[in-house]
């Protein structure tokens, strides 16, 4: 299956979906997937925190370069983007968005890797680390119903 009917796919799905949803003063947040790695970061990152003995890992894990997610994601998210102001109360929103600028992604908050593995966000971060995570997707803006955030300056730490 190629892009197109993958693109048409998702959106009839979402078409069907979305009414079902409606009622009176409800609002969806529909929220892609965090950006992916295209490997498992987490061995590297145990590898070169020094708590462990280990043979050191090359591979920079402090970002996420644009190819590893751009390639597999970068459509999927055109496609959500393309679905903003389509179904009424909905808000779209892509993490891709807050967490990446042009040369890189976010993977670090409060000094912690916020990874679980290639695609997951860890459950077990520190409350300050989780308030930054929050803040950097603007989730609290997203959940009163404001618009979704996009690239900014980061503090990336």
């Amino acid at each position: 299956m190629g892009f197109e009917a993958g693109r048409r796919l998702l959106l009839e799905g979402f078409d069907d979906l979305m009414p079902r949803l409606a009622a009176p003063g409800r609002r969806v947040l529909v929220m892609a997937d965090i950006p992916h790695w295209a490997s498992d970061p987490v061995p590297c990152v145990v590898a070169n925190d020094g708590s462990l003995l280990r043979a050191p890992c090359t591979r920079t894990v402090n970002r996420l370069a644009p190819p590893d997610y751009d390639s597999w994601q970068r459509d999927v998210n055109d496609v959500f983007r393309s679905m903003r102001g389509r179904y009424g109360d909905a808000t779209i929103a892509i993490p891709a968005d807050a967490l990446c600028g042009p040369q890189s992604c976010q993977s670090i908050v409060e000094g912690e890797f916020f990874y679980y593995d290639l695609d997951h966000v860890r459950r077990n971060l520190s409350p300050a680390a989780t308030r930054a995570l929050a803040e950097r997707l603007g989730l609290a803006d997203l959940l009163r119903g404001g618009e979704p955030r996009v690239a900014g300056p980061r503090a990336d730490k």
